[in-house]
């Protein structure tokens, strides 16, 4: 309360840590099925189905994701559909799989990079509001997205060991 007055004094907006969390995995969710939608254009609708349910772990309430995995609302909640079969087959092979793989890793750490670090924003601006429990849950959802990230690591304990990697104290 105090610092959500500070915050106004000083012209800024107080932080609701739900709504800045609620809006990045919004976020997280579209670029999951932008990246869903690239492989099913390549004819990969499997690997598709994965990025479509990676949007829903984000959002479950992503309505483009849900669709196109055959859910439909009933009563306000997501019924999976079985009247509308999925189509899970990979239809590109060898060199050409290999390609679109290549590619839909590239975009993974991409988004789990750029997501990370907004993350990593919500995660600095708990500890700046002493919502401790908060931040370490962001600082742990920031290695999630992006397992390289150096300053979540240190945040939760972590120290480099000699010959590259990380490990705690514990």
């Amino acid at each position: 309360m105090i610092l959500s007055l500070l915050a106004l004094l000083a012209g800024q907006e107080p932080f609701d840590y739900r709504a800045s969390v609620d809006k990045e995995l919004r976020n997280l969710a579209a670029v999951r099925v932008g990246i869903g939608d690239f492989l099913a254009s390549k004819k990969m609708p499997r690997w598709a189905q994965q990025e479509y349910r990676n949007a829903i772990d984000a959002d479950p309430d992503c309505e483009p994701a849900r669709k196109k995995l055959n859910y439909k609302r009933v009563n306000g909640k997501w019924e999976f559909d079985p009247t509308q079969p999925l189509d899970s087959t990979n239809r590109l092979t060898a060199d050409a799989a290999d390609k679109v793989l290549q590619e839909w890793l590239a975009k993974s750490e991409k988004a789990g990079r750029d997501f990370g670090q907004r993350f990593a924003s919500i995660a600095a601006k708990c500890e700046q509001n002493n919502l401790k429990d908060e931040a370490v849950a962001e600082w742990k959802r920031v290695l999630e997205l992006d397992p390289s990230n150096e300053q979540a690591r240190k945040r939760l304990g972590y120290e480099k060991i000699p010959g590259g990697g990380w490990a705690t104290k514990d």
